[in-house]
């Protein structure tokens, strides 16, 4: 809602403080919520004002031709509302430059030269042909100004009007800039990502056609003439620029002429607000809160939009995070469903977690490149990579089905194949054969009728065993498809793809890289002879027989890492050596008869090496030691210094001082001259005051370090004594402070179960200290509120309404309200009426019988301690 002055505070603030990364997703929801409520003339004109005020004479041309935000806008704008017109004007003329009449044709003047210091000559030919398309596609565009959309021609006035009140000369030009560059010579020059033309690769002189078309219409939008160039001279379309500049002029103003209130009764359909978009906007809104409200705080009128920001901050408070996921999402669901409409993807969107679904993107576990011989397109599935022990096989499926669909758009219209890379794979209940199964079976109908191979890669032991874990229904399921290729060497891969089209991992690669190698080996119980291949620190075990593979057969490739190696052992009398590998389903033994003595010392000799090369402590159990990340480094020796501040040995206090000076110089704590390393200083006892004034400054200009800091300070805690007890939660005190900012982060969740377990729990001596000192300052803060209440609750449920604990949390939660009596018993008032709707779905005779009684037990203990004070009406 804008304020009296027009203006949009928590817009703006939006705009200037959302990080690069959610830029996107903001100018999707943006877009649609202005829309939807006929305010897309605001939107422009506060985008445009913004970004023409940053600019002058000397960086005007810079307009719009940077990535920010707003350009984004432009972009989404274009992509909403354009595509009619891109289907409807340009896609014939595209239609019309691949027509084979053009496949003579040579546009590219390279091909033509001469010798040297000969002028290049071009075809006349071409010249021809090329100026033909070129007045075809401008006359077709000057004429089809009616096809362009409503919001498209409303953003070209606002741009043309706030353009023009600064840089009357350039008004029209910065039209031409966004209808061209940013709209028609995009889908001119790459037709395919538009879904103008079918055709994955168009010919090189097709596409060069299509460039230079491109690069005449920009000129043309440029007002700029071709200058010479010995290799590719366009001078000769210069005639044609100057034909052109005024009807383009014409053009610009005849489709800057059309404003907002021009056509009112005749608005096309708005796009209507979903519920991806309201949470997409909670979301950034919940994030960005801290930020937002600094912002607005900070304008000259202030005064006038506190109402909106405590509207805001109010509205905020009363929703909680978004129910779904506390982070934006990194995928933009609204561009993904307008890119495809497919019924499925969108399904998969609101299942997915997007931090899992973006481990997986990073990871490459999933990808297209290149052709086939058949000039298919291929996709690479490589399935050691898929590595979750949280997410269940479904999920999983979920996931790499998302990902797959979003990027094989154009797999429901051409035939496409896939690599299943089953190098080194754990088949665990996470990933299986049978995962591949329903994979592919839940596939579009249409996609999965243009699938023709399925190359598997590596095919090992552990995966044919899984195979007959599967039942034979589910396997029939997918015998429609066109060929299962199991592939057992890179080289035999160039029998179908070619080896510049190839793109197996190099970390595969790196795996079939052997130093010694043993062939026609036998092994016990296997009719033909095996090869075995050892390098520095894996073995592969390549079996001569061929065994059923799903509808095919073909020999195995076991790769197995050296830490798989259970034992190996010789006996001389048998002449056998035997290898206990750890594998999946089962573990593998293989029982070798040939060479065995000499492939007894080379896997000798691989686990000695590599023994060699690991810590000290393998073998130890380390259930009891903490890992130290290279990250804590600064958070753990700070609170080292600060805890020994306060020891009763004036030597242990003088290290601790000379290790803080350390510190503070070295990560640059900014505390000034207050620190001098010396030798012999005099520190006392008694110095808390300088120990929490110290601690204090650090977690102000060091908030970085604040979770290190508190999970070392709470470990520290626990093995103090009394009086470094109370020292360790003065110079807590001020880094609780900062939880604040981590409210999302999954370790600000674990400190704070680790306050409730290892403090007040266990520390019954100190019970009224840390209930003040600790949940008396948490209670300030309303973005962790509700991450404190879920955990009180949760807790107290699971053991009992009449516990010990229950009866310390709910202490926990007066202190916490003592603080913030209106968010907590806001918070825990409408827990309880979720709850009470939820009874509605499971009836039972008797309410101490019902499935949720404990909990609704719990929330009413809460209720009745805060109504003591009258906390429930603050």
């Amino acid at each position: 809602t804008p304020l009296p002055n027009g203006d949009y505070p928590i817009l703006n603030a939006l705009l200037d403080v959302t990080p690069f990364s959610h830029l996107d997703d903001l100018a999707n929801v943006l877009v649609v919520i202005f829309d939807a409520r006929n305010l897309l003339s605001y939107l422009f004109t506060i985008i445009f004002t913004r970004e023409i005020d940053k600019l002058n004479i000397a960086t005007r041309d810079t307009f719009m031709r940077g990535n920010n935000i707003t350009t984004k806008i432009l972009r989404t704008v274009l992509n909403m509302f354009g595509n009619q017109f891109l289907e409807d004007i340009i896609k014939p003329l595209v239609i019309e430059v691949c027509n084979p009449e053009n496949s003579d044709l040579v546009f590219d003047t390279v091909s033509h030269r001469g010798s040297i210091g000969e002028t290049l000559q071009i075809p006349e030919f071409t010249k021809s042909r090329l100026l033909h398309l070129a007045k075809l596609f401008f006359d077709t565009i000057r004429n089809s100004l009616g096809a362009i959309a409503q919001q498209i021609r409303t953003m070209c006035f606002i741009l043309f009007q706030v353009v023009h009140s600064k840089f009357p000369e350039f008004a029209d030009v910065s039209v031409a800039i966004a209808i061209f560059l940013r709209f028609i010579n995009p889908a001119i020059v790459s037709p395919q990502s538009k879904g103008l033309i079918s055709e994955v690769y168009l010919q090189p002189n097709i596409t060069r056609a299509l460039t230079m078309l491109s690069k005449i219409l920009q000129n043309l939008a440029n007002k700029q003439y071709f200058r010479p160039n010995p290799t590719h001279d366009m001078t000769y379309v210069n005639s044609f620029l100057e034909e052109n500049f005024a009807l383009l002029v014409e053009f610009n103003l005849k489709v800057s002429m059309m404003g907002p209130d021009n056509y009112q009764n005749l608005r096309e359909t708005n796009f209507v607000i979903k519920e991806t978009d309201t949470f997409l906007l909670h979301s950034l809104l919940w994030e960005l809160e801290s930020d937002v409200s600094e912002h607005i705080s900070r304008l000259s009128y202030f005064s006038v939009s506190r109402k909106t920001l405590h509207t805001l901050v109010t509205q905020l408070a009363h929703l909680g995070p978004p129910e779904q996921t506390k982070n934006p999402p990194t995928y933009s669901r609204l561009s993904t469903s307008l890119l495809i409409p497919n019924e499925i993807l969108r399904n998969l969107a609101d299942k997915i977690d997007y931090e899992f679904a973006k481990e997986l993107q990073s990871a490459d576990v999933l990808y297209q490149h290149g052709l086939s011989r058949a000039n298919n397109m291929v996709f690479y599935l490589i399935t050691r990579k898929v590595n979750s022990s949280f997410y269940t096989q479904h999920r999983v499926i979920d996931h790499i089905l998302y990902m797959f669909l979003v990027q094989g758009k154009h797999c429901n219209s051409e035939k496409w194949e896939i690599v299943i890379d089953l190098t080194q794979t754990k088949y665990t209940e996470t990933f299986s054969p049978d995962l591949l199964i329903q994979l592919l079976g839940r596939l579009p109908p249409q996609t999965f009728s243009n699938l023709e191979t399925v190359y598997l890669y590596n095919v090992g032991t552990g995966f044919r065993n899984s195979i007959r874990l599967i039942a034979e229904e589910k396997i029939n399921r997918v015998k429609s498809f066109r060929r299962w290729i199991v592939v057992e060497s890179y080289n035999k891969f160039t029998e179908y793809i070619d080896i510049s089209q190839l793109r197996i991992p190099q970390s595969t690669l790196n795996l079939t890289q052997a130093q010694q190698i043993f062939q026609n080996v036998i092994r016990t119980g296997f009719r033909l002879p095996y090869t075995v291949k050892i390098s520095s620190s894996n073995f592969w075990v390549n079996s001569s027989e061929r065994f059923k593979i799903f509808f095919t057969s073909a020999p195995l490739n076991d790769i197995h890492d050296v830490s798989e190696i259970e034992d190996v052992s010789f006996v001389e009398e048998k002449n056998q050596c035997t290898v206990k590998v750890q594998s999946t389903p089962e573990t593998l033994v293989y029982v070798f008869q040939t060479d065995s003595k000499d492939l007894y010392k080379s896997f000798r000799g691989l686990q000695s090496r590599w023994n060699s090369q690991q810590p000290v402590y393998i073998g130890l159990d380390l259930s009891n030691y903490c890992q130290i990340q290279p990250s804590d480094l600064p958070g753990t020796l700070l609170n080292l210094a600060l805890l020994n501040l306060g020891s009763s040995d004036p030597s242990l206090r003088l290290a601790a001082y000379n290790l803080l000076c350390v510190l503070s110089s070295t990560f640059r704590f900014e505390l000034g001259r207050q620190l001098n390393s010396a030798q012999g200083i005099c520190i006392p006892e008694n110095n808390t005051l300088f120990i929490r004034k110290i601690s204090k400054e650090i977690a102000e200009h060091v908030p970085d370090l604040t979770l290190e800091f508190l999970t070392e300070a709470i470990k520290g805690f626990q093995k103090s004594d009394p009086p470094r007890k109370h020292l360790t939660l003065v110079y807590m005190a001020p880094w609780l402070d900062n939880l604040t900012k981590y409210a999302d982060h999954q370790r600000t969740k674990v400190i704070i179960e680790n306050l409730l377990n290892d403090l007040t729990f266990k520390e019954t001596d100190m019970y009224p200290t840390i209930q003040a000192k600790i949940w008396g300052r948490l209670g300030h803060m309303h973005g962790l509120i509700d991450t404190i209440l879920e955990l009180f609750i949760r807790v107290s449920t699971a053991n009992g309404l009449d516990s010990r604990l229950t009866y310390i949390i709910s202490d926990s939660v007066v202190t916490l309200a003592s603080a913030n009596s209106q968010t907590v018993s806001e918070r825990i008032i409408k827990r309880v009426l979720i709850v009470l709707q939820k009874t509605c779905g499971d009836l039972s005779p008797i309410l101490e019988h019902h499935i949720l009684w404990n909990e609704l037990a719990v929330i009413t203990r809460f209720l009745l301690m805060l109504s003591f004070q009258n906390r429930l009406n603050a």
